[in-house]
């Protein structure tokens, strides 16, 4: 048995694309950011057993930035009506109804597969139940993979965050910035409130039919080996590492270290003034020191009492800013995270800072011709 074709539909910059696979091997090449990181991920998903789930991300980028442009302002209109929770939360999800002719929904993100079999050698004993042509010259399979919306989920995850939403709606931002972060949050929410789903289907891809997804992914023996690379473009466990580089490569920059002598004191005055590590003692420690008291009995009573204390050094700034700082790329007024969209350009980001950083040291004929 094989892939005979994958249909690929509004994943990232594959609004639709049809892909035909060779009899035994099928190489795609292409140039740097041409997708081909963006297709192994995607069949990692589709037909691998990882974990790894489609995210907000994989969503064509022009498809985010209009939903959320259209959504925000009906939004932001619903949060500041003089409403009960449950019914702001109703109007909401009005606005994202399937039953709704005006419903403001993203396109999913769909891959159609087709499996052909020999009748004379192969065993299709796993592909039976999955069965929809009658026609008895047909010698194929017909799949469906579906990354979409599920307004249900959608209700529940607002409900819950609820409180979040409604209050930076009836702040009424004003700048460009927080509203580009509550847009952000929104596609959050839509993304959280996405699921995937298999069928099978006839030949033109109509009546389908739901499936247990596990079920889909034991007919495929997929297999991917990645090749190794100082950066990875590839979203995997190794995420962030052009981000971290980044701040490693800053920090020997000259005013690194007259910016970092001041951020200590800068982060620790405001949790100074706010009382936080008073309020984190009241809050959580006392019972903790109630009990701590309590086991000082069985051993003499030596036991002191137990306190916070914050310890604010450069070294705890510099792992901090590693941890915060996220390295994206801007296209119009949307953000994508660095390993989004199969945007390789990690490794040139990272050259070009490696040069910045050791320009002073190189002959500026070498620095021209790099």
């Amino acid at each position: 048995m094989k892939i005979k074709s994958i249909f690929i539909s509004n994943y990232r910059k594959m609004h639709d694309v049809k892909i035909n696979m060779e009899d035994h091997i099928t190489v795609i090449a292409g140039a740097n950011n041409s997708g081909k990181t963006s297709l192994v991920e995607l069949f990692s998903i589709v037909f691998g057993s990882s974990r790894c789930r489609l995210c907000s991300d994989d969503f064509a980028v022009i498809e985010c930035q209009s939903w959320s442009n259209r959504i925000y302002p009906k939004i932001f209109d619903i949060f500041n009506e003089a409403k009960p929770k449950d019914e702001i939360v109703s109007n909401i999800c009005t606005l994202l109804s399937y039953d709704s002719d005006d419903a403001i929904l993203m396109p999913a993100i769909e891959v159609k597969i087709q499996i052909d079999y020999n009748e004379s050698k192969d065993d299709i004993r796993n592909f039976v139940d999955y069965t929809m042509e009658l026609d008895p010259s047909n010698r194929s399979f017909y799949f469906i993979y579906k990354y979409a919306f599920n307004t249900d989920l959608f209700r529940k995850k607002l409900d819950s965050e609820y409180e979040k939403f409604s209050s930076r709606f009836k702040k009424s931002p004003k700048d460009a910035d927080s509203i580009r972060i509550i847009k952000e949050m929104l596609i959050s929410l839509y993304d959280r409130a996405s699921e995937e789903r298999v069928y099978f289907s006839d030949k033109s891809y109509n009546n389908p039919v739901q499936m247990d997804i596990s079920s889909f992914k034991a007919l495929f023996n997929y297999q991917n080996i990645m090749a190794g690379r100082t950066l990875d473009d590839e979203s995997s466990d190794r995420t962030r590492i052009l981000s971290k580089n980044m701040i490693d490569i800053a920090s020997q920059e000259d005013g690194w270290k007259d910016l970092i002598s001041d951020l200590p004191d800068s982060i620790i005055q405001p949790i100074q003034d706010a009382k936080i590590q008073e309020k984190v003692r009241t809050t959580s420690l006392d019972t903790l020191s109630d009990t701590m008291k309590s086991i000082s009995k069985t051993n003499g009573g030596h036991a002191g009492n137990i306190v916070i204390d914050m310890n604010v050094t450069e070294e705890s700034i510099h792992t901090l800013l590693k941890n915060i700082t996220s390295a994206k790329y801007k296209v119009d007024e949307h953000y994508l995270r660095e390993s989004s969209q199969g945007l390789g350009y990690s490794n040139l980001i990272y050259i070009h800072l490696q040069l910045e950083r050791f320009k002073k040291s190189i002959d500026p004929l070498i620095v021209n011709s790099l």
